[in-house]
C-alpha cells in the first residue's frame, strides 16, 4: 500500500509540474534545439563523440528534424583544422564532459546556422543498459556487417534481415565502421536506431521502470537541459512517432587534405536544406 501511495504522489507531482510547465511556456518560444552526443570510451580516460546530431523541435507544429553531423566534419577550432569529433576528445581531457559538450555545441551552431542552447551527451553504456531494460530492439539489417578491431575489443558479425538486438548488439550496430558509404552509412544506421529506440522507449516506460531508467541516466548522461524543459518535451511529443521525424545529414562532400579524410560542409546547401524544413527558422 505504501508503495502504491508513493507512486501516486510521484505521478501526481510530475503531472502537476507538467501542467505548470506548459502554462509557463505557452507564451514563450515554440522551438527548442538540442545537440545530441553519443560518446564512447576508446581508451582509458578518453572520450570520443561518435554520434553528433542536432534535434530541431517545433513545439507548436509538433515536428522534429534530426540533422546528423558526420564525425569527420572539417572545422577550424582554436586556429587549426581538425575533425569535429576531435574537439570533444581534446577538451574532455583538460576540462571534463560539460566543457567538451559545450564546445561541440558551439561548433554545430556555426555549421548549421541554428541557435542550439542545450546538449544531451549519452555514454554508450546507457544505450546498452536501457535497450536491455526495454527488452531489446528490432531492426531490419539491410546487408551483412562484419568487422573486427582486436585492439578496441570490437567484434561484429550481423547477417541481413529483421533481428532483435540486445544491448551489447545494439552498441555494436552503432559502432560499425566498415562500410563502403563510410561515415554517411554509419549516420543512416544511427538515425534509424534513434527513431526505433525512442519509439520503443515511449511504449515501454512504465512507472516501475522509472527508478531504473533514472539510475541509468544519472550514471551515463550529461546534460544542461532543465528538468522543466524535459517535462515540456514529453508533454508535447508523448504521442509523436519518432519514425515520422525527418532525418537529414549536414550537406557536404568528402575531401582529402594532407592525406587525411574529412567531410567538408557546404554553407549554401545547408541553408537550402534548412529552408526545406518548414518548421525551421534560420538564425
Amino acid at each position: 500500500m505504501r508503495k502504491l501511495i508513493k507512486w501516486f504522489l510521484i505521478i501526481a507531482l510530475l503531472l502537476g509540474t507538467a501542467a505548470i510547465t506548459v502554462y509557463y511556456f505557452s507564451a514563450r518560444d515554440n522551438g527548442m534545439n538540442i545537440l545530441l552526443l553519443g560518446a564512447d570510451e576508446v581508451e582509458k580516460n578518453s572520450r570520443h563523440s561518435d554520434t553528433i546530431m542536432a534535434a530541431v523541435m517545433d513545439l507548436k507544429a509538433v515536428k522534429i528534424t534530426f540533422f546528423s553531423i558526420p564525425r569527420d566534419t572539417l572545422v577550424n577550432y582554436g586556429g587549426r583544422e581538425m575533425k569535429i569529433n576531435s574537439i570533444y576528445a581534446s577538451v574532455f581531457v583538460k576540462r571534463g564532459h560539460a566543457a567538451a559538450a559545450d564546445e561541440v555545441r558551439k561548433e554545430v551552431e556555426k555549421l548549421a546556422g541554428l541557435s542550439i542552447l542545450y546538449y544531451f551527451m549519452v555514454d554508450y553504456g546507457a544505450v546498452e543498459e536501457i535497450v536491455d531494460l526495454f527488452g531489446g530492439i528490432k531492426l531490419d539489417i539491410k546487408k551483412s556487417m562484419r568487422y573486427t578491431d582486436t585492439a578496441g575489443g570490437l567484434y561484429i558479425d550481423f547477417k541481413p534481415g529483421l533481428q532483435k538486438l540486445d544491448g551489447k548488439a545494439a552498441v555494436k550496430y552503432l559502432r560499425f565502421r566498415s562500410d563502403p558509404a563510410a561515415d554517411i552509412g554509419r549516420i543512416e544506421r544511427q538515425q534509424k536506431f534513434v527513431a526505433a529506440f525512442l519509439d520503443k522507449a515511449k511504449t515501454r516506460l512504465t512507472p516501475e521502470k522509472i527508478p531504473k531508467v533514472y539510475s541509468i541516466i544519472k550514471r551515463n548522461v550529461k546534460t544542461n537541459l532543465p528538468v522543466g524543459n524535459v517535462i515540456r518535451l514529453y508533454t508535447v511529443f508523448r504521442n509523436y512517432r519518432l519514425s515520422d521525424a525527418r532525418m537529414e545529414t549536414l550537406p557536404g562532400e568528402p575531401v582529402n587534405i594532407n592525406g587525411i579524410s574529412y567531410w567538408k560542409t557546404d554553407a549554401r546547401e545547408t541553408r537550402t536544406a534548412l529552408r526545406k524544413q518548414e518548421h525551421i527558422r534560420e538564425e
